[in-house]
């Protein structure tokens, strides 16, 4: 029993490997060659296809819509679009106008810079006159000047003179006030 009930099933087996390879396999092959010739002859077996209402009915549902459904979609999409470029425009604007703000504050820096420069240049012409003034004064009346005048703006005045009068100056001066201005001199 045994016996039979293995040689029935490889009979089946047998069947439908015998069906496989002698039926189905060489069916596939054909219809593959068959296709790929029409395809390469320029035969369109896609769009054939879609015509036939068994095939028909495996593509979308999209595809058979009306031409109006088609002209909805993509003006669907141009709107999206459209939506993607605004916001994509506003963000740009809103980087430009970041931009602006940093560039308007950089200007009022540089502005505030150049203005101190300026005063500073306008100091030194100053401080450069003044102390022609000082040189071209005798050393005595320099000294007495000096010895008045608030001891930080002497000190700034003496520092930039020329060496031989700064030395007439401090000779002109009282020993005790010399002494405070040259230890200031020396800081």
């Amino acid at each position: 029993m045994d016996n039979e009930a293995k040689e029935t099933v490889e009979n089946k087996l047998g069947i439908f490997q015998w069906i496989l390879f002698a039926g189905i396999i060489p069916l596939m092959i054909g219809i593959t060659l068959f296709l790929l010739v029409l395809e390469i002859s320029g035969y369109n077996v896609v769009e054939h296809a879609k015509k036939l209402p068994i095939v028909a009915s495996f593509y979308s549902k999209e595809e058979e819509k009306s031409p109006e459904a088609k002209l909805e979609k993509e003006l669907k999409e141009t709107k999206a679009k459209l939506e993607d470029s605004k916001a994509n425009e506003k963000k740009k604007t809103a980087e430009l106008e970041a931009k602006d703000k940093e560039l308007q504050a950089a200007l009022q820096d540089n502005k505030k810079l150049t203005e101190e420069l300026q005063q500073i240049k306008d100091s030194n012409a100053i401080n450069d006159a003044l102390l022609k003034t000082y040189e071209m004064m005798t050393p005595d009346r320099a000294a007495e000047i000096l010895i008045e005048i608030d001891q930080e703006t002497a000190v700034k005045i003496l520092s930039n003179l020329k060496e031989a009068t700064l030395v007439e100056i401090l000779e002109n001066m009282p020993v005790n006030k010399a002494a405070v201005f040259t230890a200031k001199l020396a800081k």
